[in-house]
Order: C-alpha cells, then structure tokens, then sequence
C-alpha cells in the first residue's frame, strides 16, 4: 500500500509531535505563512517602507497593507460562506486586496 507524500509528511509529524494532531493542510500552511513572513520581514531590511497615506487615509507600510488586506480577505471569505453564496464570488475580494496593496 503506497502513501502519498502529504500523508507520510502527516505521519512523520504526528511521531515527531504526537501532543498534537498534525493534518498534512494545516502543517503546509504553517510553513508556506511562516516562509511569506520570513520574506517580507527580510524585504523590509534590503528596503525599508516608508508610511504613505493612501485610500485608507492613515499612513501604512507594506505590512500593515497586508495585513488590512488579509482580514478583508478573511471576512469576504466568511460573508460568502455563512450567506450560503457561490464560492466564486470570493472574486469579489481580489480587486479589493489589490486595490489597498497598491494603494493603501
């Protein structure tokens, strides 16, 4: 019986941490939202970002134009599924996040 490589991975971290249940997803997004940070916080030493004010009329840096865009994000994700709507209307959400990383 042949495992696929997420499933080995959700074993191998279940007998390195077995306080936790580890599901191969959720260990993927750790890792992909860690390295995200890691690169920003390192884009942030080579180039410093100063505050500008934008639409959201209060100075912003990258950071915090991420992180306003993540949480609009997360709360079209979440008006789209307790409405009971189409998931493709989380579409509706890109040209907002784009519009505040832009022009924040």
């Amino acid at each position: 019986m042949t495992t696929g490589v997420l499933e080995s991975f959700e074993l191998w971290l279940n007998e390195m941490m077995p306080w936790m249940y580890w599901k191969g997803e959720v260990a993927l997004f750790f890792i992909f939202f860690f390295s995200f940070l890691t690169i920003l916080a390192i884009y942030n030493i080579k180039k410093p970002s100063n505050p500008r004010s934008g639409i959201l009329r209060i100075p912003t840096t990258l950071g915090d134009r991420i992180f306003v865009s993540v949480v609009i994000f997360i709360a079209v994700m979440l008006t789209v599924a307790a409405l009971g709507l189409p998931l493709y209307l989380l579409i509706i959400a890109l040209p907002i996040l784009i519009i505040i990383l832009l022009r924040g």
